[in-house]
C-alpha cells in the first residue's frame, strides 16, 4: 500500500506518518513510498493506539489545567492568610511569600525593631500584612495542632531528588461484580515466575510486573485490594488515601449498584484518577452499552462517548483483556507523573495489621517516600518499634522495601490502627514521644464516649444483646464495630462487652458466661480449653467467614429482643341509650353504633362531650338477645364488660381492636 493511501486512511500527514511509525515499532524506512500490505494492519492498529494516547493525555491535560484554575481562582478569591497569636518574623515572612528581609523593613517603617528569629504578636502581623495587601485572621488552635500533623505531600514538598515509582492502585467495586476474580487473574497472569506463590494471607496488597505490551515490559503496579460490602467503607476510605489510581469494576451483566455508588464518592473525594472495568462481558447476558449509559447517567461519560472516563472491558474469569487494563494504568501513571525519593524521609501507610500466634503483632505498609530497611527504628501512631523482618506479599523475606511497595513488617510493640503512618526516628525517646502526643490526639474523644456511654446506661436501661467479638485482622474488627454501631432501635442494643484479635481463650468463655453474653468469631476459632468450656457449659458461640452472615444474625438475635409494637385500629362508635345494671366484674348497657361497627374482642374508651373519661373491655355481645360476633351501624346492640363503670346515658364509645406487630431495626 502507498504510504500516501495510508496515512489518508489515518487522516494524518504522510510525513508524520513516517516520523512516528518507528516510535510505534513499525519500521519501514524514513523515506519509504510503500508499505508491505502484511504490516498495514499492525500499522493501522499501532497508530490508533497512538491516537488515543494523546487524546486521552489532552484530556486529561485540560483536566489537570481546570482543576488548577479552580484551585488558582479559589487561593486567589480567599487571600487570606491564617496567622497564630505568635509568630517569629521569619516564619511570618514564609506565610506572606516575601523575603524577611522585605517584611524586616516594614517592621520598622511601623516602629517595631525584631530580629528575624524574634516573635511578633497576631496584632503587628495584621497591621505589616495588610500594608502588604493581604488579609489575616487569627489561627485557631486547633488549625496549628493540624499543621503539625505530617502529610505525604508534605514530606514529598521538601525533597528535591524525585523519582518515577510504581503507582498504586485501588480496587473497588460492588461484592459480586468480579474484583477478586480480576485481582486473581492480574496476579496469576502478570506476577513474575519467582513470584507465583500464593499471597500471604491478609497482606491486602501486591505488586505486579507487566510484561506486555513491550514498551511497558518491566514495569510495577502495586494493587490495593479492598472489600466490596458496605461495611469496609471505613476500609476502602483508607484504601483511597495510599492510592494514586482507582479502578472500578462493573459487571457488564448487572447494574451500578449502591456499594459501587459509594465507590465512586470515596474516588471522587479523594480526588483519584478512575478506570472502569466493565467486567463479565464473556456472559450472554452483558450489555456494556448499559452501563456506559448508567456511568453518563452520573455525568461519568466515557472516553469513547466523548467524556474523559476510561473503560475497559474485560472478562477476568477468562483473562480476557487483563492487559489492555494494565496498559491504561500506566498510561494515566505516565500522565500523573507519581515521584517519591528512595533516599528521602520515610513515609509509609498502614493498610492491615493483626496479631499472629508465632509472631506477634503483624502490620502491612505500603511505603510512599523513602526506604523502609531492615534494623530501621520507626514510629506507628501509637506504637513503634525495630524492624525485624520484612517479607513482601509472596512471604519471601527481604532487605528493604523502597516506594510503592506493599510489606509485611514484623518487630512493632503492639498492633498499629489502619491509616496510621510509619515514620523512621532516631531513638526509642521519639518513638514514646511520638506515641504520647498520638494518645493526646485521640483521648479527648474516647473520654467523650466514656461520658457518653455513662449518661446513656444512667439515662435508661434497655435490653442489650452483650457480645464477645474476636476477628482475624484490626481492619476486619473495626469495620464489624462500625457496622455493628448501626444496628440501633430504642429498646434494644447491642453491647460488645470485649473486642480483640485471635481465638478464644478460656477466659474469654468463663468471662463471657459471667456477663450472659455471647461468643462471635470472624475466622479464628477458639483454643482447646475454650472449645471444652463452650460445649460443656452450653455458652452462645458462633463463627462466620462471611460478614453479611454475622450481620444478618445478628440484626435477627436482636430483632428477637424488642417488644412487639400495640397497634391500634379503629373500627366503630356507638352511643349509650340504656344502663341495666352492674356488678363486681361486669356491667350491662345498651346502645346503638352510629359508625363503624362493633366486635366481641373489641375495647372501647368512654367519652363525654368530647372528654375521655375511661376504658373498657367487652366479655358478651349480644343484638335481639343473641350474642354476636359483630355487630354493624346502625343496630341496637346490649354488650356485657368490664373496665371502669362511670358510663352515663348518651356517653359516646369509640371501638377498637388491638395486634401485635414484630418491630424490625
Amino acid at each position: 500500500m502507498n504510504i500516501s493511501e495510508l496515512a489518508r486512511q489515518l487522516k494524518t500527514e504522510p510525513q508524520l506518518l513516517l516520523e512516528k511509525l518507528p516510535e510505534l515499532g513499525i519500521h519501514i524506512g524514513e523515506k519509504a513510498i510503500q508499505i508491505d500490505e502484511n504490516v498495514v494492519p499492525k500499522a493501522i492498529s499501532a497508530w490508533k493506539q497512538y491516537q488515543r494516547r494523546e487524546t486521552l493525555k489532552q484530556k486529561l491535560a485540560a483536566k489537570r489545567a481546570k482543576l488548577e484554575e479552580k484551585k488558582n481562582g479559589n487561593d486567589q478569591k480567599k487571600m487570606v492568610v491564617s496567622i497564630p497569636e505568635a509568630i517569629t518574623v521569619a516564619d511570618f515572612a514564609k506565610k506572606l511569600d516575601m523575603p524577611v528581609s522585605k517584611v524586616m523593613v516594614k517592621l520598622l517603617q511601623e516602629g517595631v525593631m525584631a530580629a528575624m528569629n524574634q516573635k511578633i504578636e497576631y496584632d503587628t502581623a495584621m497591621i505589616v500584612a495588610e500594608d502588604f495587601g493581604i488579609k489575616t485572621r487569627l489561627e485557631k488552635k486547633e488549625e496549628t495542632e493540624e499543621a503539625e500533623n505530617k502529610t505525604i505531600e508534605q514530606t514529598l514538598s521538601k525533597e528535591s531528588e524525585l523519582e518515577n515509582r510504581p503507582p498504586v492502585v485501588v480496587v473497588m467495586g460492588h461484592v459480586d461484580h468480579g474484583k477478586t476474580t480480576l485481582l486473581d487473574s492480574i496476579r496469576k497472569t502478570n506476577v513474575a515466575g519467582s513470584e507465583a506463590g500464593a499471597i500471604t494471607q491478609h497482606i491486602g496488597a501486591y505488586q505486579v510486573t507487566v510484561t506486555e505490551p513491550a514498551e511497558y515490559s518491566g514495569r510495577k503496579i502495586t494493587f490495593i485490594d479492598t472489600p466490596g460490602h458496605e461495611a469496609f467503607r471505613g476500609m476502602r476510605s483508607r484504601g483511597g488515601k495510599v492510592a494514586d489510581i482507582a479502578v472500578l469494576v462493573i459487571a457488564a451483566d448487572d447494574k451500578i449498584q449502591p456499594q459501587t455508588l459509594e465507590s465512586i464518592e470515596i474516588i471522587q473525594n479523594e480526588n483519584l484518577p478512575m478506570i472502569v472495568a466493565v467486567n463479565k462481558i464473556d456472559r450472554s447476558e452483558a450489555n456494556i452499552d448499559v452501563i456506559k449509559t448508567q456511568l453518563s447517567e452520573i455525568n461519568l461519560t466515557p472516553e469513547d462517548w466523548g467524556g474523559d472516563v476510561i473503560c475497559v472491558p474485560l472478562s477476568a474469569k477468562k483473562g480476557q483483556n487483563i492487559n489492555d487494563l494494565l496498559e491504561n494504568i500506566l498510561l494515566v501513571a505516565d500522565i500523573e507523573n507519581f515521584r517519591s525519593n528512595p533516599k528521602g524521609a520515610l513515609f509509609g501507610t498502614i493498610i492491615e495489621s493483626n496479631i499472629d500466634k508465632g509472631l506477634g503483632p503483624i502490620a502491612t505498609a505500603v511505603v510512599q517516600n523513602g526506604t523502609l530497611k531492615i534494623g530501621d527504628l520507626v514510629a506507628c501512631g501509637d506504637t513503634g518499634g525495630r524492624i525485624k523482618s520484612l517479607q513482601d506479599f509472596t512471604g519471601a523475606t527481604i532487605r528493604e522495601a523502597p516506594p510503592s511497595t506493599p510489606v509485611m513488617v514484623l518487630g512493632l510493640k503492639s498492633v498499629p490502627k489502619v491509616g496510621d503512618i510509619v515514620e523512621r526516628v532516631e531513638s526509642l525517646k521519639e518513638i514514646k514521644k511520638s506515641a504520647k502526643k498520638y494518645r493526646m490526639d485521640v483521648q479527648p474523644e474516647k473520654d467523650s464516649l466514656k461520658k457518653r456511654v455513662k449518661e446513656k446506661e444512667e439515662e435508661k436501661k434497655i435490653p442489650q444483646l452483650k457480645i464477645f467479638l474476636k476477628t482475624d485482622v484490626v481492619g476486619t474488627l473495626e469495620a464489624l464495630l462500625g457496622e455493628i454501631k448501626k444496628l440501633k432501635h430504642k429498646d434494644v442494643e447491642v453491647a460488645v462487652i470485649k473486642q480483640g484479635l485471635g481465638p478464644f481463650s478460656e477466659n474469654d468463655v468463663i468471662e463471657a458466661e459471667a456477663q450472659g453474653a455471647h461468643l462471635i468469631a470472624f475466622k479464628v476459632a477458639t483454643t482447646t480449653g475454650a472449645g471444652h468450656l463452650i460445649s460443656a457449659r452450653s455458652i452462645p458461640y458462633n463463627t462466620y467467614t462471611v460478614i453479611y452472615k454475622l450481620l444478618d444474625d445478628l440484626k435477627a438475635q436482636l430483632e428477637s429482643l424488642i417488644p412487639p409494637e400495640i397497634i391500634e385500629e379503629d373500627i366503630g362508635k356507638a352511643k349509650v341509650a340504656a344502663l341495666f345494671g352492674k356488678s363486681e366484674r361486669a356491667m350491662i348497657i345498651g346502645g346503638r353504633v352510629i359508625d363503624g361497627k362493633v366486635t366481641k374482642n373489641a375495647k372501647f374508651r368512654i367519652f363525654r362531650n368530647g372528654e375521655v373519661l375511661g376504658e373498657g373491655m367487652i366479655i358478651d355481645l349480644q343484638c335481639n338477645r343473641e350474642s354476636k360476633e359483630e355487630v354493624k351501624a346502625p343496630q341496637e346492640f346490649g354488650i356485657k364488660y368490664k373496665g371502669d363503670y362511670d358510663i352515663r346515658q348518651d356517653d359516646e364509645l369509640q371501638f377498637y381492636t388491638t395486634r401485635e406487630e414484630k418491630q424490625k431495626l
